[in-house]
């Protein structure tokens, strides 16, 4: 005949101190988690993990281009003077001054006669007669230069157009013209007016 046996007595589950409840709290109160607790509002798969969320970096922000340097204007050339052909209306002398050269009526002017004169003292003596009348305030005056009937063949004839587009006699000389068609050996100069600032 079989004993009984008798149940396993209960186990006997020790009563902690007030003592050591109280210790026990102030530990897990300084005690510091393994991983800090998800933010509120975080999805369920958030956190390291193949499947956590992550955020695009920003953009990177474009390149400033730099600043060119200022670039000094360039300065306009000066303006050109127009050619003076003998016998032609220059562009901007008004029909008063073209008909005081081109009209047979007595106008006060002064007389310069290259007759007899080499080609260098012609141009010698026109530069010193237009730059005296010029200073005089003299508007009109007339250079008698002959057909060129010499040996030098009319150089002086040929040679005037050209000095008086010179810079030098182009700046005061206005106009020019034949008093006649027919006498070519004589030109009529409409001087520029003297401004009162101009050096004397």
């Amino acid at each position: 005949m079989r004993r009984a046996i008798p149940p396993s007595p209960k186990p006997h589950r020790a009563r902690i101190s007030e003592d050591d409840h109280a210790l026990w709290t102030q530990l897990t109160r300084q005690a510091t988690p393994l991983h800090r607790p998800a933010r509120a509002g975080a999805g369920a798969g958030a956190g390291a993990g193949a499947g956590a969320e992550t955020r695009p970096p920003p953009p990177a922000a474009s390149p400033v281009p730099p600043v060119p340097a200022p670039v000094a204007p360039t300065p306009a050339p000066p303006a050109r003077r127009t050619l003076l052909v003998v016998g032609e209306r220059a562009p901007g002398l008004d029909d008063l001054g073209w008909s005081s050269l081109t009209s047979r009526r007595a106008v006060r002017r002064r007389t310069l006669d290259l007759h007899g004169r080499t080609v260098q003292a012609a141009y010698l003596a026109l530069h010193d007669f237009l730059d005296r009348a010029w200073r005089d305030g003299i508007r009109h005056v007339e250079i008698i230069t002959g057909r060129g009937s010499g040996t030098d063949g009319g150089g002086i004839r040929r040679e005037l157009p050209h000095w008086l587009n010179a810079p030098a006699l182009r700046a005061i000389v206005l106009g020019a013209a034949h008093p006649h068609p027919r006498n070519p050996g004589s030109v009529r100069l409409l001087l520029r007016r003297r401004s009162r600032g101009a050096p004397g």
